[in-house]
């Protein structure tokens, strides 16, 4: 039987005497019952040495150099306090007599979900690339849900939004509702208009204040399925709903499986208990009320179109129900060099729930080829990062495997590797997960962000998750057209502005050999206009908000070799809960960087606009610095220089692009290292007035691309066409400017 045990080396923070005077507060939290792999719910006070202090492990001998330099930390100043008065007078001010609900609560983040953690085979293979079909040895342990038989109804205003709930039951009537698809957006099917900002709350015209969210649209979606013959025989079951915005309550059968919100990443239900009287043949009945707005839109304010819904798909699917692999962490650690002739080592942890004696086996192929070979064993306490990372419940096993000399991946030749996990029980397999991994080393070196022992220039793009007629419902084919059309540009970087996206994306970027940075789902914009950017972030009762976002991204998409760095977040200010945040990340990842944008060089709060240059960054990502500005960067920073956005491609735009690359393409100025330019593709949305067009009459604009305040009142006619700023066309047809381009990226 396994236990939990050592973990591998971790990046830690320094410690920070200047943080020990941070005020305390009495409130208290209410989180998932299943959040075993997470870090402490208490918001009551600020301690922001409390995941450091309590995970400093010795380093690997072979580590004796970091990957990182040690970064800074929040400052707490006149700024921070001047946002903690700013809590206090508000929070005075919006006080109610009534206990707020669960999406007005921010200490309320999910209730009944599972823990985050990489995506198992069960749930879905991943999908290939290059069209081959292969077997999927695990098509059997899943029921896809998704599909055109769903039955919705929009309630709209405070009375009909009461009766919502009514319509929950497995015996509720539902033949007079609309059949709808899902993945999909309700404003693209035509039951409301789409609406567009670029800063401003649609909800709220002072966010200071605690929206009032009384006449808030709710959106019920009913769904009969049945369960195959022998499907639920010696499993347990659960639910993903990969997407859903902005809040959603779920049923089955009338029995409530509980809350989540956080529309980027998916929420998971244990449906073991609910369903285990099913026998074959049983109709059931999937509820899902969805909410348009909850508190967690105040940190959903990104610049793109307010969509709600069901936009990704939903999943049944199956695990053993007495052993199983619940989770695992794979870590490539490349010897020096760290080049194409160094060897490498893979570390696989996994976290299993077993009640029987049970072994583990770990086989790395190169196609056929069987070229590592490992046995799991329990490691020796002190346990580390997995305290964070797995389940507090979970018995933990870990293989090292040894690689001769394996073939880097890196964007020119994307070399992957398999990897195969087998959990045996008495001599009988009883689970395989699968996993393509790519060999390759990413530290920072005298200022320089190196990929594989070498200087890399990111040929980047921010490339926001949106489809004319879908909206944020995209399907494989559209992400692995956009994918293309960049690597046929010479682009070599993604940054998933501003929320994690489709699983898919991970996988071809992957496959393909392209660079992601990984931005967690929090952009509190709107804040800036009340000239209190980091309001949110210096509220207590906010931590867990923010710190489970970035909990989620991180458990899903820590096993990603196209994964290179994180971003917390965009346009959403610094403050005690980003920190909280990034100590998350560097105890538990010191194979990639951590980056944020909206700090401030001072390391205090933000309060307006980010520089790009706050000391807990590990790279100085600004936002539309000037080549001026790079070169005075370049002298004043120790630190790896690559703009999160820049070159706004609104417009007849980018012409100044040729003068960015001759500083990317300088000898003097080695630091300054690319970025990504705004954005991909102009967000047109071609959105019906009704639904179940007919024709073009039914669609405003008789069908063409509209952009803010096309759809009606209050649809964002301030910010017009502010979302039509692509190096594309809404359409997929690239502008001039994407030639340019590609001749100024090639390679040679």
């Amino acid at each position: 039987m396994f236990s939990r045990g050592k973990q591998c080396s971790t990046r830690t923070s320094p410690p920070a005497s200047e943080n020990d005077d941070l005020e305390s507060s009495s409130s208290s939290t209410s989180h998932s019952s299943s959040s075993g792999s997470q870090a402490s719910s208490d918001t009551s006070a600020y301690d922001l040495e409390e995941t450091s202090a309590m995970l400093q492990v010795e380093p690997k001998e072979k580590e004796e150099v970091p990957r990182f330099p040690p970064p800074g930390r929040f400052r707490p100043r006149c700024r921070y306090a001047y946002l903690r008065f700013l809590n206090g007078v508000f929070k005075f001010c919006s006080c109610r007599c009534r206990r707020p609900r669960e999406f007005e609560d921010p200490r309320v983040v999910s209730r009944g979900t599972l823990p985050p953690h990489t995506p198992l085979l069960a749930a879905g293979a991943a999908p290939r690339v290059d069209d081959i079909q292969e077997q999927d040895p695990a098509a059997g342990q899943r029921v896809v849900l998704s599909g055109k038989d769903w039955r919705f109804r929009l309630f709209k205003g405070k009375k009909e939004q009461a009766q919502a709930a009514n319509f929950v039951g497995p015996d509720a009537d539902d033949l007079g509702w609309d059949k709808v698809s899902v993945p999909s957006n309700w404003q693209l099917l035509g039951f409301e208009a789409p609406i567009y900002t670029n800063m401003a709350y649609p909800f709220t015209g002072c966010p200071l204040r605690k929206p009032r969210l009384d006449a808030n649209p709710v959106g019920v979606y009913r769904h009969r399925f049945t369960l195959p013959a022998g499907f639920k025989a010696g499993r347990r079951l659960r639910l993903v709903l990969h997407g859903v915005s902005s809040a959603c309550h779920v049923w089955i059968d009338g029995r409530k499986l509980g809350y989540h919100q956080d529309s980027g990443m998916p929420a998971e239900f244990d449906v073991s208990e609910v369903l285990r009287d099913s026998t074959e043949g049983t109709e059931h009945v999937l509820a899902v009320l969805v909410l348009k707005w909850c508190d967690g839109s105040l940190l959903e304010d990104q610049d793109t179109w307010w969509l709600n819904g069901i936009f990704r798909d939903v999943v049944l699917y199956a695990v053993p129900e007495s052993n199983a692999i619940e989770d695992y962490r794979i870590t490539t650690v490349v010897d020096p060099p760290y080049t194409e002739v160094a060897d490498a080592e893979i570390l696989v942890d996994v976290a299993l729930r077993c009640s029987d004696p049970c072994n583990m086996r770990a086989v790395v192929l190169d196609g056929q080829q069987v070229v590592a070979e490992g046995v799991f064993s329990a490691p020796e306490p002190p346990l580390g990062h997995l305290e964070l990372l797995f389940p507090s419940t979970a018995q933990v096993a870990r293989a090292n495997m040894r690689l001769s000399r394996p073939q880097k991946w890196s964007p020119e030749r994307p070399k992957l590797y398999t990897l195969m996990l087998e959990l045996k029980v008495q001599g009988n397999v009883v689970q395989v997960e699968r996993w393509e991994l790519g060999i390759r080393d990413i530290r920072i070196v005298k200022a320089q962000l190196l990929l594989n022992g070498a200087p890399i220039t990111i040929h980047g793009v921010n490339r926001v998750e949106m489809h004319s007629t879908r909206g944020k419902a995209v399907t494989d084919e559209d992400v692995l057209k956009d994918l293309k059309i960049l690597k046929q540009h010479n682009f070599n970087a993604v940054r998933t502005a501003h929320c994690p996206s489709k699983l898919t994306l991970y996988h071809f970027c992957d496959q393909l050999g392209l660079l992601v940075v990984d931005e967690a789902n929090m952009e509190n914009h709107g804040f800036a206009m009340m000239g209190a950017m980091s309001f949110l972030q210096c509220d207590p009762a906010w931590k867990q908000a923010y710190l489970k976002r970035v909990q989620a991204m991180f458990g899903r998409d820590k096993n990603f070799t196209c994964v290179i760095g994180w971003s917390l977040g965009n346009e959403a200010g610094f403050g005690p809960n980003f920190q909280a945040c990034a100590d998350f990340l560097r105890n538990c990842d010191h194979t990639r960087f951590v980056q944020c944008e909206s700090g401030e060089i001072h390391g205090d709060a933000t309060l307006i606009m980010g520089d790009g240059r706050h000391p807990a960054s590990d790279i100085v990502c600004p936002m539309y610095a000037d080549p001026e500005r790079l070169l005075m960067l370049a002298k004043c920073e120790k630190r790896p220089i690559i703009m999160c956005e820049y070159s706004h491609a609104m417009g007849n735009s980018n012409g100044g692009l040729h003068l960015f690359y001759k500083l990317f393409q300088s000898k003097d100025h080695p630091t300054v290292q690319g970025g990504f330019i705004w954005d991909f593709a102009d967000q047109g949305l071609q959105a019906p007035r009704k639904p179940n067009p007919k024709s073009a009459e039914d669609y405003h604009l008789s069908g063409h691309a509209g952009y803010g305040g096309d759809f009606g009142e209050d649809t964002g006619s301030a910010d017009k066409w502010f979302c039509c700023n692509g190096l594309l066309n809404f359409d997929r047809r690239p502008k001039p400017a994407m030639a340019e381009c590609k001749y100024l990226m090639q390679p040679v």
